[in-house]
């Protein structure tokens, strides 16, 4: 990645590499069950690819950049397989379950969303947030690998929603990028 199409360092989120998973934090799943990813971390690599969907109606989806973000992962999920054929793969929002499920099935989506609605595990793991035009809590942009309990790699900021898919294959593959 040049220098000129790199988003400008941001340190609120170096303390994440490396930081442990919270422990008893279920989320809710656009499958119906619950997913703790401290537990889950422990039996496969994880991504979690953070996004916010502030204001937007299901018949905008398909402008907004949540979309694009989300259809870059699904674009890109195979060689994602590729690098790390066990990888699970997860979208995560403070957006309400029928929200995400209503986003998974409008967009068609090979993995499944998962809902903070409360903040829990943004809360403990300080993720970067904003409050949007209603004045909710959103997440910002970022992907995070996580393994044995742990965060082991981290992708912020995350300036360009169509290209999330590619960066997180190259991070998986190549490692972190420099800051």
């Amino acid at each position: 990645m040049s220098d000129k199409s790199r988003p400008p360092f941001d340190p609120s989120t170096i303390h994440l590499v490396g930081h442990p998973l919270p422990v008893l934090v279920s989320l809710a799943s656009t499958d119906n069950s619950t997913v703790d990813l401290f537990r889950d971390s422990f039996l496969r690599p994880i991504l979690v690819s953070t996004f916010a969907f502030p204001g937007h109606t299901a018949e905008s989806l398909p402008t907004c950049e949540a979309a694009h973000q989300l259809e870059s992962f699904k674009l890109h999920m195979s060689a994602l397989k590729e690098v790390q054929s066990d990888l699970a793969v997860f979208g995560l929002s403070t957006d309400d379950i029928s929200t995400l499920t209503r986003i998974r099935d409008t967009l068609q989506l090979p993995f499944e969303l998962l809902s903070d609605a409360q903040g829990e595990l943004a809360d403990k793991l300080d993720l970067p947030r904003f409050t949007d035009a209603n004045g909710r809590l959103a997440l910002r942009r970022c992907v995070l690998v996580l393994e044995e309990g742990r965060v082991s790699r981290l992708l912020y900021p995350l300036a360009d929603a169509r290209d999330a898919g590619a960066r997180a294959f190259r991070l998986l593959r190549h490692g972190m990028e420099p800051f």
